[in-house]
């Protein structure tokens, strides 16, 4: 039977005089249940029940504590009036509760929404804080000259063997070599936890107590390294010049962009208290809190794992459809974007190269692909900014050329600099409170040589309805470049007014950063479902790395890394599967795009495709260098990953072996329905076998390895002849007819399993055992030979 989430407001009036009604708030589902509990005038701190047994202590910590007009203001102090709940139920399966409370004296008028969000499936809640007020007059204070902003708090009784660490996501590496190369990084270090605290940037942690282990996350976004550590007057170089963020924003060191803290610290009990809060940027000192909106926290996860649960699954789910409802920005879909053919153009036609014609040749290259969505690089649009068909390139505007993609059964993209602005254009010189200025009050330039616009303003009103005119042509995918680290100190915008330092503003704008850019693609998404968002974090200046982007978007992860364009060799695509390989149980491979070239030139379009099939699912080049045969070939491993992709999607990716190791295994498997696709890679000569665990009796084949299954799943048997070679299996599941193939000697090409039964065509000479019904016998096939078993 399905479990079922529960919300359960309890409400236990004692009659007996000086004893006030108590509220109890709950949560959950049949394993999991989180209380919030409302007596006196308190909000009591939120408890955490995970298979029979409460994790929390009864340390009393409050659950909130921030600072208003210069006084502490906490859920323990008793100025609480429960005001009600209201409920919802998104897309992803999630039920948000959003829990009410007001507060009376001297802080009457001020009013806080917590959003408690909880799965049918799992021992999880995420939660977010919103404030308003009803009456002008009340304000967000510092608190010794910082920030003071608590939430959530908990505390938890202290088990044998209490250990702690840290999981960290956005460590930029500049170097060129293939384990550490040109791309984001993660890290892991271990948390001292002691009776003085400590702070710790995550957003994972992972607490190991007793038999229950405790993940923590929070959603923003923020690099772990700025390299920005002098006074830089130009960022820019490397495989794309003149892509940089240039102007002198001083001195930025690796704390300024640290916003939030996951503390850690030890009761006098011994027990642990766990504690998100806020280190800067949050809010400028005196910040009136909003009467129109809201002033909202990030949102907060608590993740409860028994013995026996995978760290490295729940990880996965949480990132593929937890922290976000939004399907679309999830899917697999193969790609084709023309950046890469325009790096093989000659410098001064980078931009001028994608003509109507050059694209609707392009386009029936794909559709011999089997691509599904094609994308429209950097010089589409008529100015930076202006994102509108460039009249000398596409004289009757984008629609042609979106109507082709249509007609070839493809999704439309474009990219755009989405923070870019033609310098002198008329637009430009209307609005100067957009333009984000250097120390000098030069334009801080963030791409291209184009001054950067501060998107808290009316700059956003702008880009959202240019987006939309986009969508109303077709446009379903939008690849946002250039979203990058600029300090903007304007007054009066989304981050502070004149009475605010400077220091404050860049704090505030650099905080609120991520949430306007989140916003800006959930606002598309609820133009048009169907829209999906891609962000560029293919450089160092690139901020968006973090957990809060990943709500609406996905991100494209790394151009080159150790290569460079127009490396048609093995070497680029190991490039590319770096991240999925160090990301491994932390993000899902659906969150990354890269690309390929798919084009034989050296011997390396097998490696090159299997490269791109587990994630990524990019391809660039000039396709005019791919021959009939490499066409076909793409073709041919599309089609059949198509087979297998919606089976597996959102299941865990298990990875083994690093980087370049001999072998290195990708699989993504559905064990239920025995569907399952894995891809092996080698660097020298190698013959063995991988198993893949899942329940045999739904598989129906394997296609393009050989092959045996057993009692829990199926072998995969691999063989590397040279070095650099790579091998991809694609498990045919959800077989309900009494025919399947136990066993194969060879691959097999192709399987179509119907009412006339089961269609084998052989890649090479194989012998087969058949099981039909109950039955097992033998039969032999040629090279290219195709029967029907029935």
């Amino acid at each position: 039977m399905r479990t079922k989430i529960f919300v359960i407001l309890a409400l236990m009036s004692m009659s007996f005089a000086g004893v006030s009604a108590k509220d109890i708030l709950s949560v959950g589902n049949d394993g999991f249940s989180s209380e919030i509990v409302v007596d006196g005038g308190r909000i009591l701190p939120a408890s955490l029940s995970f298979g029979g047994k409460t994790v929390t202590s009864a340390e009393t910590v409050p659950y909130f504590e921030f600072c208003v007009n210069s006084c502490t203001v906490t859920s323990l102090s008793p100025i609480w009036r429960y005001v009600g709940k209201d409920s919802r139920t998104l897309s992803n399966g999630g039920v948000v509760t959003t829990f009410h409370f007001a507060a009376k004296g001297k802080f009457k008028g001020l009013h806080v929404l917590v959003d408690r969000e909880c799965f049918p499936d799992a021992a999880f809640v995420r939660e977010r804080m919103r404030l308003y007020s009803t009456r002008p007059g009340l304000r967000l204070t510092n608190v010794e000259g910082k920030n003071h902003f608590i939430f959530p708090q908990y505390s938890f009784s202290a088990e044998k063997g209490l250990s702690a660490e840290q999981l960290r996501i956005g460590r930029f590496q500049t170097k060129t070599n293939l384990t550490d190369n040109h791309t984001f990084h993660p890290d892991r270090f271990p948390v001292s936890v002691t009776e003085h605290g400590e702070d710790v940037k995550g957003p994972f942690v992972i607490i190991r107590n007793g038999d229950c282990r405790i993940l923590t996350s929070y959603e923003h976004a923020s690099q772990d390294n700025t390299f920005m550590n002098e006074k830089n007057v130009k960022h820019s170089g490397g495989n794309d010049e003149m892509q940089g963020v240039e102007g002198d924003q001083g001195f930025i060191t690796d704390d300024d962009l640290w916003f939030i803290a996951t503390r850690l610290q030890r009761t006098p009990d011994g027990g642990l208290t766990v504690s998100n809060r806020i280190r800067r940027g949050g809010y400028c000192d005196r910040e009136s809190i909003p009467q129109e909106g809201y002033y909202e926290t990030v949102w907060s996860t608590v993740s409860l794992l028994g013995r026996e649960d995978s760290l490295d699954e729940s990880l996965q789910r949480y990132l593929y459809d937890r922290i976000s409802d939004h399907a679309a920005s999830r899917k697999p879909v193969f790609y084709y974007n023309t950046w890469g053919m325009q790096r093989d153009q000659p410098k001064e036609h980078l931009k001028d190269c994608i003509t109507e014609e050059r694209l609707l040749k392009d386009i029936e290259y794909c559709k011999e692909m089997g691509i599904e969505r094609f994308i429209l690089d950097d010089g589409w649009q008529s100015a930076m900014g202006f994102w509108t068909a460039n009249r000398r390139l596409y004289p009757n505007g984008l629609g042609p050329v979106i109507k082709k993609i249509q007609e070839a059964g493809m999704e439309p993209g474009v990219w755009l600099s989405l923070l870019a602005l033609a310098k002198g254009s008329d637009l430009y010189n209307q609005h100067p409170e957009w333009h984000i200025g250097d120390q000098h009050g030069a334009p801080i330039l963030v791409q291209w040589g184009n001054p950067g616009m501060d998107i808290t303003g009316g700059f956003y009103d702008y880009l959202l309805e240019s987006l939309k005119l986009l969508v109303d042509q077709g446009v379903r995918f939008f690849k946002w470049d250039a979203v990058s680290t600029m300090s903007s100190s304007n007054p009066g915008l989304g981050h502070g007014d004149e009475t605010a330092t400077v220091k404050e503003r860049i704090d505030r704008y650099n905080y609120i950063f991520p949430f306007y850019v989140t916003r800006l693609a959930r606002e598309l998404k609820e133009y048009n479902p169907d829209v999906v968002v891609e962000l560029d974090l293919t450089e160092h200046w690139r901020c968006m790395i973090g957990l809060m982007t990943l709500q609406e978007s996905k991100f494209f992860w790394i151009n080159n890394g150790a290569s460079r364009y127009g490396d048609y060799t093995a070497y680029r695509s190991k490039s590319m599967r770096l991240g999925v390989n160090e990301y491994a149980g932390i993000f899902p491979p659906e969150v990354f795009t890269y690309a390929v070239y798919p084009m034989n030139i050296s011997n390396a379009l097998k490696y090159n495709v299997h490269s791109t099939l587990m994630a990524g699912h990019g391809f660039w080049g000039n396709l005019d260098k791919t021959t009939p045969a490499d066409r076909q070939y793409v073709a041919d491993q599309l089609r059949k990953a198509k087979m297998v992709l919606p089976h597996v999607e959102g299941m865990p990716m298990a990875v083994s072996g690093r980087l370049c190791d001999t072998p290195e295994i990708y699989t993504q498997a559905d064990r239920k329905d025995g569907y399952a696709l894995m891809t092996a890679f080698s660097s020298e000569p190698w013959e063995g076998s991988h198993h893949i665990d899942l329940d045999p009796s739904k598989v129906v084949g394997v296609l393009d390895c050989p092959f045996s299954m057993d009692a829990a799943g199926v072998n995969v048997k691999l063989r590397f002849t040279v070095k650099d070679d790579s091998a991809a299996a694609y498990v045919l599941g959800g077989n309900t007819a009494p025919v399947r193939i136990l066993s194969s000697t060879g691959s097999l090409s192709d399987l179509d399993l119907s009412s006339q039964g089961l269609s084998v065509t052989a890649a090479e000479d194989a012998v087969l055992r058949i099981e039909i019904s109950g039955q097992v016998r033998e039969i032999c096939l040629k090279a290219g030979e195709k029967t029907i078993i029935k």
